[in-house]
């Protein structure tokens, strides 16, 4: 308790909680014995419970044999209670009531539109509010993102504890790096983030806007528009960005976007203008009179062509090179740029370095020749723009196995349609002569011209298009199952991998819920638009395949009821009666990347 490294208030050590809840449920199972686990739970929703959450951390203080400075984090509190059991205005009238017992209150998360009121109950009991200024952003690769449009989180959470009038404040950073939710300077961060937060401190402690004593531009962008195909790597969640542009300014001043036709006037002091991410160079400058004042072009700019997942905040602002001096003084800066481009050739710095030097040295950036013929026949330059590897030479279409091929789909053959696109069959083109085909008119899907690298695709309708073909009775141990496909986006179900929006279903005999079968899922995560997807399956002893079926159907005995679910274009299917190796599924997959460019 006498270390100088703690934190104190007051002359105690402070302790900011984390999800204080977690002591205090312990703490009234001690004071309760004989009491259930839900009964225990239920305490946390009424008054006498809350007295002993706070009642916690007096007692917390006992057993250590000193005075703390106790900061209850009221995050989650009604955490695994059913929500139409918690009371009106629950958190505000908990908060109150604990705020007698420790001396602050607060939260590392948002508590929304209660958050005001919680913060006036926590003031009124005479315990201080500790401020939520949250995380600027979260990334969670490959299934997680976490972030506001530019800096709204940034600017929202910061006027909030203004509002407030918050008086600790706490601040989210996790796993700093690894998260990138850091605030302290960073690859794509650089020091905006660490800048403004300074800027935000000094409004916080005055309760005055700063001042401003000279011009200051900051850019907040995205690395890649929504919409874009993610090549070598897979894609992951996307959360919608902007381009930004923050002027800190001592008088008006006009601000130019170079290379994106945007030009707009700039008053004096703190202001904020967004427009969409686009590709191109993020670039500023600031005009008085027609002259330039100041200019600033990050070095990193948005890419049509992203490599790997990466929705993270990119800025850059006129005050790194001040901020790069004080912590390095004269070394070099480092101004990382994965899709900026060092040499000038076309090929950007991220290509150059994965393909041919080693990613991660810049030094490396500029070691390819984009008019040098790839292993495919084809330029690196031409590799890059297609986004394919080029180290690779690709195997032919004409090398698709065909040992064990028991049907095989292809939208450029075998689809019988009218003239109005609407396919009423189509056609296996293994041999085995197991056709798909849609009877009803509501079942029939439709013609999709030019899906991938100008080839047709089959469409449906995610409401009732489907197709189906009855399979031989014969025993059949294992399948593999190939599709080249896209699912709408706005009809992926987001957490469930999938389950229950099936593209190829193949149940067993006897079993309409399909748990006996080889499907292929849609899921938000599970695969990128456009992509190749594989299922696996080996049957029990006993078991055997009854149908093929294009989208998820749910089938009663007599075959004529359906559920449809499976809205998007498929191109391709292909049905191995066995379950391939890992060498020949590769193979296959690359065959049919090449052929669709994917």
């Amino acid at each position: 308790g006498g270390s100088p490294k703690l934190a104190r208030r007051d002359g105690r050590p402070l302790i900011f909680g984390y999800q204080s809840r977690g002591p205090s449920t312990k703490y009234i199972s001690k004071k309760n014995p004989g009491r259930t686990k839900d009964e225990l739970a239920l305490m946390r929703i009424k008054p006498e419970g809350w007295e002993l959450m706070g009642e916690t951390y007096e007692d917390a203080s006992r057993q250590i044999g000193q005075p703390i400075y106790w900061h209850y984090c009221i995050s989650w509190l009604f955490h695994g209670i059913d929500r139409k059991l918690v009371p009106e205005n629950a958190t505000a009238r908990a908060a109150g009531v604990i705020a007698k017992h420790v001396q602050a209150v607060g939260s590392f998360t948002s508590l929304g539109k209660e958050q005001a009121e919680i913060s006036r109950a926590v003031k009124a009991a005479g315990a201080e509010w500790g401020g939520f200024i949250g995380m600027y952003q979260k990334e969670n690769i490959p299934y997680e993102v976490y972030a506001g449009k530019g800096l709204d989180w940034m600017c929202k959470y910061w006027e909030e504890v203004r509002d407030e009038d918050a008086t600790l404040l706490q601040f989210i950073t996790w796993n700093d790096y690894g998260e990138n939710s850091n605030i302290a300077p960073a690859y794509n961060t650089r020091y905006t983030l660490y800048e403004l937060t300074g800027y935000f401190i000094r409004w916080w402690k005055t309760g005055i806007q700063p001042v401003p004593d000279h011009d200051r531009i900051y850019i907040i962008s995205r690395k890649y528009p929504p919409d874009v195909k993610v090549f070598p790597f897979l894609q992951g969640p996307y959360r919608q960005g902007v381009l930004e542009i923050l002027t800190i300014l001592p008088e008006a001043g006009t601000v130019r976007l170079p290379g994106r036709k945007i030009e707009y006037e700039a008053p004096a002091g703190f202001f904020r203008k967004q427009f969409p991410v686009t590709p191109g160079s993020v670039a500023a400058e600031l005009l008085r009179g027609g002259k330039t004042v100041i200019k600033i072009e990050s070095p990193e700019p948005v890419s049509d062509r992203p490599f790997r997942e990466d929705n993270s905040m990119v800025c850059f602002s006129t005050e790194f090179e001040r901020n790069w001096k004080a912590d390095f003084g004269s070394a070099k800066p480092l101004l990382w740029s994965e899709y900026g481009d060092i040499d000038k050739d076309g090929l950007p710095n991220w290509f150059e370095m994965y393909w041919f030097g080693r990613f991660g040295d810049l030094s490396t950036a500029a070691c390819a020749d984009p008019k040098a013929v790839a292993p495919s026949g084809k330029t690196v330059m031409q590799e890059y723009l297609d986004q394919t590897d080029p180290t690779k030479k690709p195997i032919p279409y004409s090398e698709l196995p065909t040992k064990g091929l028991m049907a095989w789909y292809r939208a450029d053959q075998g689809v019988v349609a009218d003239v109005k696109g609407k396919i009423s069959g189509w056609k296996d083109q293994s041999g085995n002569n197991l056709n798909l085909t849609a009877d009803k008119e509501e079942e029939k899907p439709r013609m999709a011209n030019g899906a991938w690298n100008k080839l047709p695709a089959v469409e449906m309708d995610g409401i009732r298009n489907s197709m189906l073909c009855a399979l031989p009775d014969k025993q059949i141990s294992a399948m593999t199952v190939f599709a080249v496909f896209s699912a709408k986006a706005e009809e992926q179900m987001v957490g469930t991998h999938g389950e229950g929006n099936r593209l190829v279903s193949i149940p067993t005999a006897g079993k309409a819920d399909y748990e006996g079968g080889v499907t292929i899922c849609v899921g938000s995560i599970s695969y990128a638009p456009g992509d190749v997807a594989v299922a696996k399956k080996e049957f029990a002893a006993g078991e055997s395949p009854a149908f093929i079926g294009l989208g998820f159907m749910t089938i009663s005995k007599d075959l004529n009821y359906r559920t449809w679910n499976f809205k998007g274009r498929v191109a391709e299917i292909l049905i191995y009666a066995s379950k391939l190796d890992e060498r020949e599924t590769q193979k296959i997959v690359s065959i049919l990347k090449t052929r669709y460019k994917l």
